[in-house]
């Protein structure tokens, strides 16, 4: 049985950059294989998710289980370092894949995660469904030109009548539409000179190369049916999921995981259930 063992969540801050760890605890490594889990820190009580935080405020930077909740937005594995790939997530602006993601309106980011509507990533296309979820207003931005051009139908014939140039229906970043601006809660919620709010949990992995190669995808798969919720991030269908290897929750008490009555993580078949547990 192989497993890997959850830390955090820790806040971007929290990163010593120099040594690649976390400031003050030099054995938690960030320079690791391993698999990631980034999101949002929000403010809750009586177990009610309230409003995400504005970590701008030093207090804010620190973790405290009882009114703070940590909401995953994106799972993901690296082979090499760990620290690499959080600091290209942290780039939502600049990094050629960041400027990519699926941008959620702030409502939404509330309950995306427990909603059945709301599309699990296994490689397919769900065009439909975020042209739907965006008349709907729950989404701002989605990486495809049908969805810009059908929920943002004036500013897009605008471009096309000025001669604008699309690079593919696939590659359209949020970045080279200046109308998108004011539409990206990713930014406003992560930029250093806004809520600077970006968050993460991390478990390492073995750096042997066949073993990497043998489970690495299997626990990022794990990771995500794990959760009580879901993220938008690409993952395989439930039943990939393999028999021998599991996963361990020593996280600082951040309320993430699905767990059965003995305190064990198990999984979540998303798309068979009458409801999702969300945080």
């Amino acid at each position: 049985m192989k497993k890997i063992i959850f830390k955090g969540p820790y806040h971007f801050n929290q990163i010593d950059h120099k040594e690649k760890n976390i400031l003050g605890i030099e054995k938690i490594k960030l320079n690791v294989p391993g698999i990631y889990i980034w999101g949002f820190m929000y403010s809750k009580k009586d177990n009610t998710v309230f409003n995400s935080l504005d970590c701008k405020i030093e207090t804010n930077k620190k973790y405290d289980g009882r009114n703070m909740q940590f909401i995953p937005y994106y799972v993901g594995k690296k082979t090499d370092s760990i620290f690499d790939r959080i600091n290209e997530h942290y780039e939502v602006r600049s990094n050629s894949n960041s400027i990519k993601y699926t941008r959620l309106s702030y409502d939404y980011l509330k309950e995306f995660f427990k909603d059945h509507s709301f599309p699990i990533n296994i490689g397919k296309s769900y065009i439909n469904d975020f042209i739907r979820l965006g008349y709907e207003n729950k989404v701002n931005y989605y990486n495809h030109l049908g969805f810009l051009c059908t929920k943002y139908r004036v500013n897009m014939n605008k471009l096309i009548k000025n001669g604008f140039v699309f690079k593919s229906i696939l590659d359209v970043p949020i970045v080279d539409y200046n109308f998108l601006n004011d539409k990206d809660t990713l930014y406003n919620l992560v930029g250093k000179e806004n809520y600077n709010n970006f968050w993460f949990c991390f478990a390492e992995f073995s750096c042997n190369k066949k073993l990497i190669k043998t489970y690495l995808e299997s626990f990022e798969t794990l990771t995500y049916y794990s959760l009580k919720g879901k993220t938008i991030s690409k993952t395989q269908e439930f039943s990939k999921i393999l028999n021998d290897i599991k996963i361990e929750d020593a996280t600082n008490n951040s309320n993430i995981f699905n767990k059965d009555e003995n305190g064990q993580i198990c999984q979540i078949d998303f798309n068979n259930l009458l409801e999702i547990p969300g945080y």
